[in-house]
């Protein structure tokens, strides 16, 4: 059996959008295990008498949502980066300049949420 038979190179001989699609599906993926994972940890904490830790896990479910999706947004525009030619691409310095800035604001803001 080949070593890289669930990469994202195998991915790439099939086509940008079915890449961009892999992407977005780990992406909604790994948001619903974490929210699952919130959600169990929720009813574990919610046993406690203390109330702060019920308080974390709530405020923490929707900050941590949108990072997830922000971050799988952004992960599947690196990923048609190649493909798609628009003015949005066009410039791979703008292009990794205005990436690092969402990622930074995507950090920034859900902890100011928090």
């Amino acid at each position: 059996m080949p070593e890289n038979t669930f990469s994202l190179e195998l991915l790439s001989d099939l086509g940008w959008p079915v890449e961009v699609f892999a992407v977005v599906t780990i992406t909604l993926i790994g948001r619903f295990v974490a929210m699952r994972f919130l959600k169990v940890m929720a009813k574990h904490f919610e046993k406690t008498k203390n109330a702060w830790d019920d308080t974390v896990f709530d405020a923490a479910r929707v900050p941590l949502s949108w990072f997830i999706l922000v971050m799988g947004l952004l992960w599947a525009v690196e990923v048609s980066d190649g493909y798609v030619d628009t003015e949005l691409f066009s410039s791979r310095e703008s292009c990794c300049i205005q990436a690092a800035l969402l990622r930074s604001l995507n950090f920034v803001i859900p902890c100011t949420i928090y």
